[in-house]
Formats: structure tokens, C-alpha cells, sequence
């Protein structure tokens, strides 16, 4: 605790008398100490992978066909994510890694310097705070599409969920005011910071004069909202709708479950469907031979393969009937957000827990919170950082238009020109990727670019596959 800190007279909590809580103390600033050693390398890696792989992110799930409510949400929360790890990354390279040997530097405790340190901590605070209320958001808004099917097409457009995430920034700015009035950039006496003796004026970060008034009243508010209103409550918030997903989704099983025993009781003999008599509208088209079945030659430019745009081939009735139904697409979507709301509530926990108690009993955050300060950062950045894995992981979605954008697209392109119009051999990648591309979303807005001129000059380019003329995509 600063000497501008013990002017207030804060609640205690902590008994610094007694053996067992010195002990504790003690220990928790022994492993600080020793995990700060490893802190700056694992960070950076860290910081260098959660930020190629947020970008990624950002693109697949703005393309035009991959644009829902819940994608709109995950994608913001990818801006702040990158925004996070940016600030991090460079405070740590400075700090952690070049002057780690130095910590009296010149270049360390410069008012310039302790601006930037100044800026990190706010701007973190506001941009972690963002990406969990948009994760209560997010897990709200995908409980009642579960629950209200008509939501998703009626009300949560994009334009709404655009306000909604606008909202949620503008108040959290708000609230950050108080925050930023607390500290403020001081001179300190270098006696406090380096073991020898230094000629040179240092800084640090402190209290500020407003801090400090009316018995450091604005302190307290600062307290009370970052532990109370950007922690412990979106925490409560998100364990309360992670349960509701989990229990909608054992009752949608259970639903599926007796569905499917009354269609096997009530089946006939297994016979053939075509994709315009069972499949008419639905999402997620059968494929046949590795390539999306498209039902309109006319509206696509997807690839042809050795059978006709319409067939679908022997499928029996039961397999045709689970390809169709959305509830099989849902319950995957509702297994990956559950499991994306998860990693939050695990990762935000410690740090809720503690900031909470801050804010009722401040000698315990002043106390604990520079010991295990770095560890809570390190949740924070795997976090943010991990999305990525479970998106390819949880998501055919996905993986298909990750795979068509950096993969299958350019490859094609450099293939298609080195070989000219030879056969190409390899149409896995191509087969993989465009599985995405047979949904009505992306059909709408391939019909939508056909309406520009310079679509038609740049979306159609013969290639052969299989000994077979294609047309595909740009």
C-alpha cells in the first residue's frame, strides 16, 4: 500500500499481526516474485498468438455469409481481445524483457513511461470489462433464440445487436470516469525504488489529489465499481445463463431423443429423397461426394461434380431426416458458446473474487493483488487467446470458411495459373471448404454481388477438376 493510500482510512480485514496471515502474505509475495522470472516470455508469446489469432477470427466471421447476431458479438469481442493484448504486449517487452535486469532504468520510470503504464491499466480495464459484459450479451441473446425461435429473424438483427454493443461501450465509459480520476503520475524518491543511489527523478503511479479527498471518498466509488459492476456482477450474470444453456439444451436432447423413437416406431421402409423433397430450406445441405448439393444451377456458382446440381443419391429416410433438422446445427452452436461462456466465467473468477472483496475491504486488494497481479493477467490473456482453437474445433462452419479463405482460395489461384488448364488433381481442399457455400445466406449473397458489374468481371474463371469444367468462385 502507497503512503498516499494509508491517508485513507479504509475497512481492514487483515490481521498483519498475526503468524498465519503474515505467512500467507509472505508466501503469495514469494511465488510473485519467483513466477515474475518466467511472466515477460510467456506473455509475449502469448500476446503474439492471441492477436494473429483474433484477426483471424475477425475475417472469417465477418464475411458476409457468416454474419449473425451471435458472430457480430463474438467478433467485437475479438476487437477488444487484439486491443488488450496490443497495450499488454508492448507493456511487457519494455518492462518484462528489455529492462527486466534494470528496474531503475532511466527508461523505466520516466513520466512519458508511466503515462503509457497509466493508459494500459485504464484502457485494459475498459476493454476486458467490454468483452465480458458482451460475453453476458452474448449468452443472453443465445438463450432467447433457443427460447424463442422468432427472435432471431424479428428482432436480433444486426443493426440491433450494432446498438446493443454500442450501448454496453458507452456505459462502461461512463463508469470508467471515476476510475481514471483515482491515480495520476508523481515523483518518488528513489530511495523506495532502487537499492543504490540514483541521480535522476523517477516516478510512479499514486493517488491523486481528488483521490485522496474527503477521506478518499472517489477510492471507494473506483473500489466499488471495478470489483463489483466490471467483475462480480457480469460473473453472477453468466453463471446464471450458463445454466439456463445447459438445461435448455438437456431438454432440446431430451426432446430429440423421444422425437426420433416415434419416428422409428412410425417408419416405413427405407426409400430415397431428393433435396427438394426433404430438404427444401434447410441449412445445412447433405453433400454427395464431398460437394454441397446446390438446388438452383442458375443461382450458383459452386462447383459441379459427376452427378447432377439436384441429386442427392441413396440416403434412407432417418439419415435424410437428421441431415435436415436444425436442432442438430443448434445444439452444436449452443455446445460451443457454453463452452467459449465457460472459459470466461473460469478465467474471470479468481479475479472477480478478489476485485469483490476490494471493494468492501481495500487492504485486502492492496495487500494480495501485487503478488498474484501477474498470474490474474495471465488468465486474462489465455482467455483472450483461445477462441481461436475452439471456433476450428467446435464449428464446420467455421473451419470451412477458414479453410475456402486462406487455404483453397489462393492455392487454386497459383494452381490454376502454373498448370493453365491441366487437371487439377487435388479437389480435397476445395470439397472441404465450400461445404459453407451451399447455405441460403451465402446463396443470397452471391445473387447480391451479381447485381455490381465488377462482380461479373472478377467471379467466374473456368477451371478443371477431375477432368471435369467447373466454375467457381473468386
Amino acid at each position: 500500500m502507497s503512503a498516499s493510500q494509508q491517508h485513507c482510512e479504509l475497512n481492514h480485514i487483515l490481521d498483519m499481526g498475526d503468524n498465519s496471515t503474515l505467512a500467507v502474505v509472505y508466501s503469495l509475495r514469494y511465488f510473485g516474485l519467483r513466477y515474475s522470472y518466467y511472466h515477460g516470455y510467456i506473455c509475449a508469446f502469448l500476446c503474439t498468438y492471441g492477436i494473429i489469432a483474433n484477426v483471424i477470427n475477425i475475417i472469417v466471421l465477418t464475411r458476409p455469409w457468416m454474419r449473425t447476431a451471435v458472430n457480430i458479438i463474438l467478433s467485437a469481442i475479438a476487437i477488444c481481445d487484439i486491443g488488450t493484448m496490443v497495450s499488454y504486449f508492448v507493456y511487457v517487452l519494455h518492462v518484462r524483457l528489455i529492462h527486466s535486469d534494470f528496474p531503475c532504468h532511466s527508461d523505466v520510470y520516466t513520466y512519458s513511461w508511466l503515462l503509457y503504464i497509466l493508459f494500459h491499466s485504464l484502457w485494459s480495464i475498459f476493454l476486458h470489462t467490454t468483452s465480458l459484459w458482451l460475453a453476458v450479451l452474448l449468452a443472453f441473446i443465445r438463450l432467447c433464440v433457443i427460447r424463442r425461435a422468432k427472435i432471431a429473424t424479428t428482432v436480433m438483427t444486426p443493426v440491433f445487436i450494432g446498438r446493443l454493443i454500442f450501448a454496453v461501450c458507452f456505459g462502461i465509459t461512463v463508469f470508467m470516469i471515476p476510475i481514471s480520476l483515482v491515480n495520476s503520475v508523481k515523483t518518488t524518491d528513489p530511495r523506495n525504488r532502487c537499492a543504490h543511489e540514483v541521480n535522476q527523478t523517477l516516478y510512479t503511479i499514486d493517488l491523486s489529489e481528488m483521490g485522496m479527498q474527503n477521506n478518499c471518498l472517489l477510492l471507494r466509488v473506483a473500489l466499488w465499481i471495478s470489483g463489483i459492476l466490471f467483475k462480480l456482477l457480469p460473473c453472477v450474470f453468466l453463471t446464471v445463463l450458463i445454466w439456463g444453456l445447459l438445461r435448455t439444451y438437456k431438454e432440446a436432447r431430451q426432446r430429440n431423443k423421444r422425437f426420433r423413437r416415434q419416428s422409428a416406431q412410425n417408419q416405413p421402409a427405407p426409400y430415397t429423397y431428393t433435396m427438394d423433397q426433404k430438404c427444401r430450406g434447410s441449412e445445412t445441405a447433405p453433400l454427395t461426394l464431398g460437394v454441397p448439393i446446390v438446388p438452383d444451377r442458375r443461382e450458383s456458382t459452386l462447383l459441379q461434380h459427376r452427378a447432377t446440381l439436384t441429386a442427392v443419391g441413396s440416403v434412407p429416410v432417418s439419415r435424410a431426416t437428421s441431415m435436415c433438422q436444425a436442432p442438430a446445427f443448434t445444439s452444436r452452436t449452443t455446445i460451443m458458446l457454453t463452452s467459449i461462456l465457460l472459459i470466461f466465467l473460469l478465467t474471470e473468477i479468481p479475479q472477480a473474487l478478489l476485485a469483490g472483496l476490494g471493494g468492501f475491504f481495500p487492504d485486502v486488494y492492496f495487500t494480495i493483488y501485487p503478488s498474484v497481479g501477474e498470474v490474474l493477467d495471465l488468465l486474462s490473456l489465455i482467455n483472450s487467446s483461445v477462441n481461436f482453437i475452439l471456433y476450428c474445433s467446435m464449428s464446420s462452419r467455421f473451419r470451412a470458411t477458414f479453410v475456402y479463405i486462406f487455404w483453397t482460395r489462393f492455392w487454386l489461384k497459383e494452381t490454376s495459373r502454373s498448370q493453365g488448364s491441366q487437371s487439377l488433381h487435388d479437389g480435397l481442399g476445395m470439397n472441404l471448404a465450400v461445404g459453407i457455400l451451399a447455405t441460403p445466406k451465402f446463396k443470397r449473397y452471391v445473387l447480391w454481388r451479381r447485381k455490381h458489374s465488377m462482380y461479373h468481371q472478377q467471379s467466374t474463371q473456368l477451371t478443371v477438376l477431375n477432368g471435369v469444367s467447373r466454375q467457381r468462385l473468386l
